[in-house]
Formats: structure tokens, C-alpha cells, sequence
């Protein structure tokens, strides 16, 4: 199985992901924490050649026009590695840092708006 965006596998994978931790919202009536309905998954890579970068902007480009996009990512506590297809996703765009000998360095890529349940 391989990260995807609108079935497009991505050139390179991620040097580490991992789901965001929801922060709490407060507590209701009976003590309970109250969370926000979404996640979201934050993807890395150390370093990346400017043709990976260019599909990364690429995504998020294509979601800033139609709105949402289709995201393949490890299942949400699934006890295994194993994909599954989030829809109505939206992309906050890649976040690039310096360069070294014409790669990229340090880029992220967050996924928010993740149903899950």
C-alpha cells in the first residue's frame, strides 16, 4: 500500500507521518473531554528532489480549486498497516524549508478534515 492523493501515488513516501493528536475542546456536564469531530495526519520528508516538491504544491493546488480531495493513509487505529480511502479531505499547503545541492529539505504536508468514525 502507498500514500495517495486522488489515486496518485505519491513519487517519493514519507520519511515519517503520523495522526495528529485532537486537542480538547473542554469538558461537558459530566466531566468529559469534548473533541472536535475531524483529524488531521501530518506528513515529512527530510529531503526531496524539486520533482516530488512540485507534486506535493501540485495536491494542494488541485484542492484549492475543487475544494476537497481523496487521501490514502494508514487506517485510524486499525492495529495493522493498512491503507484506507478518506474523502472530503483538505491540504494545507506544503511547507518547504532549505536547499541542499538542489533538494529540498524538511518539507510537511498536513491533511486536515479526516473523518474517522
Amino acid at each position: 500500500m502507498t500514500f495517495k492523493i486522488n489515486s496518485v501515488p505519491f513519487i517519493i513516501q514519507p520519511s515519517s507521518h503520523h495522526w495528529v493528536s485532537r486537542p480538547s475542546l473542554g469538558f461537558d456536564g459530566g466531566g468529559h473531554p469534548m473533541y472536535v469531530a475531524v483529524r488531521s495526519y501530518e506528513m515529512s520528508w527530510d529531503m526531496m528532489s524539486s520533482t516530488g516538491a512540485m507534486q506535493l504544491q501540485g495536491f494542494y493546488n488541485q484542492c484549492s480549486v475543487s475544494g476537497t480531495v481523496i487521501v490514502d493513509l494508514p487506517s485510524y487505529q486499525a492495529g495493522s498497516y493498512v491503507f484506507k480511502s478518506y474523502t472530503g479531505c483538505v491540504l494545507q499547503e506544503p511547507s518547504f524549508d532549505t536547499y541542499f545541492n538542489e533538494f529540498e529539505q524538511t518539507l510537511k504536508l498536513v491533511v486536515n478534515n479526516i473523518r474517522t468514525e
